[in-house]
């Protein structure tokens, strides 16, 4: 079951704040109200949900070197993009691709 993105950047924060406080679960929720069990849920949600891309920046000398098209994988999906894509429809798609694989 996919978990609710707006939920998602709602636990990100507080997960990460847990395991760099160094306290144990059951003292960092305490002091923040927050159930271990809720706690211990979104750890693991979130261990399974993908984790954020490192884009890569390529240049390149010779734009005669480039292709009419390059391919884009993302786990098993694969998108082609062509000279004159739109950039906009690339970024939505790229969005709802990388929310599903």
């Amino acid at each position: 079951m996919a978990a609710n993105p707006k939920l998602l950047k709602e636990w990100e924060p507080r997960v990460a704040e847990f395991r760099s406080s160094g306290l144990s679960a059951r003292k960092w929720c305490g002091q923040n109200e927050i159930s271990e069990h809720k706690l211990r849920y979104w750890i693991s949600r979130l261990s399974e949900w993908p984790q954020p891309v490192d884009w890569a920046r390529v240049e390149v000398a010779d734009s005669r070197t480039l292709s009419s098209s390059i391919s884009i994988n993302i786990g098993v999906a694969s998108i082609e993009v062509r000279r004159g894509f739109d950039p906009d429809l690339l970024l939505e798609v790229l969005s709802v691709v990388t929310e599903t694989c």
